[in-house]
């Protein structure tokens, strides 16, 4: 299964949904640099879904930052798989970060024994020689 399981785009940020209407935001996903929120994660009818936006490129306009890409997930008990990842950008310059299986089900978790939003940091993606990189 590929991390991803929805993408649209390209699309400019008014395209994006700000807020999720009925849908519990319980956990954000967030840089470690510079606490940029990276992705959300929302409880909705169908389960945990988790939604992120990247920032890409404009034929029409190549100097336009508000134009990119929305991705969806839906968290299951046993999708994305644990080792899976999606790579994550922080629209502030800080890349090679991401998010794994493992780590929605984590933040998921933690709500539901809480019952409060949680805060969780992307990790860096490591090298080849298995160091994390650094920005």
């Amino acid at each position: 299964m590929t991390f991803w399981q929805t993408q649209l785009g390209p699309c400019t940020e008014k395209d994006i949904p700000v807020d999720s209407g009925d849908q519990r935001l319980i956990g954000e996903i967030f840089c470690p640099e510079c606490d940029n929120i990276l992705a959300r994660l929302h409880d909705r009818a169908e389960g945990v879904g988790l939604t992120s936006w990247m920032r890409g490129s404009s034929v029409a306009n190549p100097q336009s930052l508000i134009v990119g890409f929305a991705f969806f997930s839906l968290v299951t008990a046993a999708e994305p798989a644990d080792d899976e990842a999606a790579d994550l950008v922080c629209w502030r310059g800080h890349g090679d970060l991401r998010i794994t299986g493992a780590d929605c089900r984590a933040v998921i978790d933690r709500y539901r024994g809480r019952g409060r939003k949680i805060r969780h940091p992307a990790t860096r993606v490591p090298h080849s020689d298995g160091e994390p990189s650094v920005p």
